[in-house]
Parts: C-alpha cells; sequence; structure tokens
C-alpha cells in the first residue's frame, strides 16, 4: 500500500516533471541555493489565454537528462480494470496499452487554472449550490435579486472579468494563507480580493493540466529537479550538491538542469543501469518488480 502511493505520486510528477503544486504560503521561502549557475531546460507551450509568456510551471524537460536512448519499466495494460490502484478506482483507464488519467481536460485556458488554486467558482444559476456559469454581474445588494439573463455571485464575494466569483477582502482582512490581491470585476472597476499566494502565474498546459510555478523546494517533487528556481519558477539542479541526497542520481548536469546517474548509482526495484541520457533504467524486464497499478504487466523497454 505504502509503495504504491509513492509510485504513484511520482508518476504523476513526471508525466509534466515539473512543480506538483504550489502550496508554499511564502514565494522563495526555503528556495535553498539559487545563483547565475541554476539551469532549466524546460521551455514549455502554454495553451491558455492568460498574460504568461508560455513559459512552463516547473518542467525539466522530456527527460531526465540529455540526448540518447536507453531503457525503462513500463506497465501494459488491457482493460480498464487493469488501471485498479489497490482495488480503488481512482480514474485511470487503459488507452493504448498504458493506464491514463480518464476524464474531460482540467482547464483550456489559464484563467481556469488561476480560479482553480484559488477556490475561485463560476455562479450558480440553478439554485443548487454549484458554479455552472461565468458570472455576468457583480454580487447584488442584499434584498435585491438577480435580473433575468444576469448571473450573479454569491453575497461576499464579486465577479472579476474572467467570469469568476472572488471572494471580496473583508474588513478584518484576508483569512491566511489567503492574501489581497488586486483585480478588475466584471465592470472593470479595480477591487481586492482574496487570493492563494503565488498562483497568479498558474497555466494551463496542452494536455489540458493546471500547473502553478515553483516557490520553494517542497514544490519540486520529481527526485531528478529537487531545488526550485525561484526566478523561473521551474525546479531543476544547479551543481551536484544539489542533488547529493537524490537517490540514484547524484551528479547535476549543467547543460540539461537535471540530477543524473553514475555508472554504479542506480540499485533498488525497477533499475539497474544508468542510461545514456543520465537517467536511471533497467536492462532486463526481471528488474522489473515494482508496479504501480494492480493488473498491468511490467516490461523492460526501449525509449
Amino acid at each position: 500500500m505504502r509503495t504504491k502511493s509513492i509510485i504513484l505520486s511520482l508518476s504523476f510528477c513526471m508525466l509534466s516533471l515539473g512543480a506538483c503544486g504550489d502550496d508554499d504560503t511564502t514565494p522563495g521561502a526555503d528556495s535553498g541555493p539559487v545563483d547565475s549557475g541554476f539551469v532549466d531546460s524546460g521551455s514549455g507551450t502554454d495553451s491558455g489565454s492568460g498574460d504568461d509568456s508560455g513559459t512552463d510551471s516547473g518542467s525539466t524537460g522530456e527527460d531526465a537528462g540529455g540526448s540518447g536512448g536507453g531503457m525503462v519499466c513500463s506497465e501494459s495494460c488491457d482493460v480498464d480494470g487493469d488501471c485498479l490502484i489497490d482495488g480503488s478506482d481512482l480514474g485511470f483507464v487503459c488507452t493504448d496499452g498504458t493506464c491514463t488519467p480518464g476524464g474531460d481536460p482540467q482547464c483550456t485556458t489559464d484563467p481556469q487554472c488561476v480560479a482553480l488554486f484559488n477556490g475561485w467558482l463560476l455562479a450558480d444559476t440553478d439554485g443548487d449550490f454549484l458554479g455552472d456559469a461565468p458570472c455576468t454581474v457583480a454580487t447584488p445588494a442584499i434584498g435585491e435579486t438577480c435580473a433575468d439573463g444576469e448571473a450573479c455571485c454569491n453575497f461576499g464575494s464579486t465577479c472579476l472579468d474572467t467570469g469568476y466569483c472572488a471572494q471580496e477582502e473583508p474588513d478584518s482582512g484576508c483569512f491566511a494563507p489567503s492574501v489581497a490581491v488586486a483585480a478588475t470585476n466584471v465592470d472593470g472597476v479595480a477591487v481586492t480580493v482574496c487570493a492563494q499566494p503565488g498562483t497568479d502565474d498558474a497555466i494551463c498546459t496542452d494536455d489540458g493540466f493546471c500547473e502553478n510555478p515553483c516557490a520553494s523546494n517542497t514544490d519540486c517533487t520529481v527526485p531528478s529537479a529537487p531545488i526550485c528556481n525561484t526566478s523561473t519558477g521551474k525546479c531543476g539542479c544547479g551543481d551536484d550538491s544539489h542533488c547529493e541526497d537524490v537517490p540514484g542520481l547524484p551528479v547535476c548536469n549543467t547543460t540539461t538542469g537535471v540530477c543524473n546517474c553514475t555508472a554504479d548509482s542506480c540499485t533498488g526495484a525497477n533499475q539497474d543501469v544508468c542510461n545514456d541520457n543520465g537517467s536511471c533504467g533497467c536492462s532486463e524486464t526481471a528488474v522489473c518488480t515494482m508496479t504501480t497499478f494492480d493488473g498491468t504487466s511490467a516490461s523492460c523497454v526501449s525509449f
């Protein structure tokens, strides 16, 4: 149970090789060594409509090292039932022989991701207490109701120009860890609302998932990229000292900005060789002894 939980966590992160969350309240806290030698290799392409320049949210590139190939343990499935984890259906489906997250894309635009990380909701137009449509007017005064065709936010919230309802800063201030931030409402008027620190640059990736740039080392959950460069919001490494505590990956590749293996550093389940690209891999299927999903079969394949 514990082993699969750890593997699953790493599997999610490895889909993007980025920061899997940005929940620190003070951007830059515990950011570790950050200097001019810090290299990040992710360029990212933003599919959203926000104001950022397309920089990704902590991606360190598509692999864990430089060019070159190798072998890695891979799990294959035949049916959706193979993708259960400890008997539980966590939404994974079997697609082209691989267990992948099912369901609709999480987002199509950057503002959706900013709203997601802040808990801002769409307006409730049918009275079921669930947001279902972009808001069109700010909260009406007590005792007033929305006119036909209007979608109002609940009392205490205001309608932003992105169509989401955000809590207005109360007289007593925003409740920690939220902070007061400037925004613009649906009427184009400047307002102050409560938001989570560091969420204004959240983006929607090409595959429809929301990502938020790292603010500290604790946001960097991919082993090969343990240090947050707070200048770029990306995880990676700048020198070997950043990688010395990373199992199997003790050397920082300063070209790609991620931790690499050495000839004899890859030991343990699912890895016994150091691939040409600096990532740990397998020499044969017999090495692939650990799996994430209940019904999959593991094999050592080329990439």
